[in-house]
């Protein structure tokens, strides 16, 4: 590789490190929390910020992890491309964390549908979402949404409820398919899970579970609201 392909890598890189220091500090709002009476969505908030500090604890790692690899990158720019392919495949896995990026692979699906007199809630989809990332999902889509770290997802009305997921409207009684890929390894202690997840929402209306070879996962949209919280 020449040492203007290397040069051009190293930039690419710098706006990558810039981009996940600006999501590491992100977090949900105090003021959300502290409005917040229903214990369901209270109890999902909460498991909402566990995860967020998990995931930021994670974006610091994967920080030091390029910078130190930018280091040797910039020392070693006319040796081999050992370094830049490192950072190339970091660069791939922080694109996936991030949303930016299309996914496929192995992992599960699961439909809510509760009907009209039990209307889905935010909370119950993140019940769901939290134990997909719990089991180690990689990627998760709710009804083609992608859900990243800054995605929200709340209820709005009460005679036609609806749920704003990534700043779209769904209605509350139609039909939410959550898909989540996972490694080969973690896909059966997930299965088991989220078997436990599915049986108890199950007393709520239709709940059902797959698990499939491969499972499409779109990036975010760019025009969703999520996608320019990036910016």
């Amino acid at each position: 590789m020449t040492k203007y392909a290397k040069t051009l890598a190293i930039s690419v890189v710098l706006l990558l490190f810039g981009f996940l220091i600006s999501v590491q500090i992100r977090s949900i709002s105090p003021q959300k929390i502290l409005s917040t009476n229903d214990n369901a969505e209270l109890y999902a908030l909460q498991e909402d910020v566990m995860n967020l500090m998990r995931e930021n604890s994670m974006l610091t790692e994967q920080n030091e992890r390029l910078s130190i690899q930018l280091d040797a990158l910039s020392d070693d720019i006319t040796g081999d491309d050992t370094h830049l392919n490192e950072i190339l495949e970091q660069k791939k896995q922080a694109e996936i964390f991030a949303g930016l990026t299309d996914v496929s692979g192995m992992g599960l699906e699961i439909i809510l549908q509760y009907g009209n007199d039990t209307p889905v809630s935010s909370g119950t989809l993140l019940v769901v979402i939290n134990e997909l990332r719990t089991a180690g999902a990689l990627a998760i889509s709710v009804s083609d949404e992608r859900i990243v770290a800054l995605t929200e997802i709340r209820d709005v009305g009460t005679e036609q409820p609806r749920i704003i997921i990534n700043g779209n409207s769904y209605s509350a009684n139609s039909e939410f398919v959550i898909k989540a890929i996972f490694r080969e390894e973690d896909l059966g202690r997930a299965t088991s899970l989220m078997n436990d997840v599915v049986s108890q929402l199950s007393s709520y209306g239709v709940v059902s579970l797959n698990i499939y070879d491969k499972v499409d996962i779109p990036r975010l949209s760019e025009y969703s609201v999520t996608f320019r919280r990036y910016d």
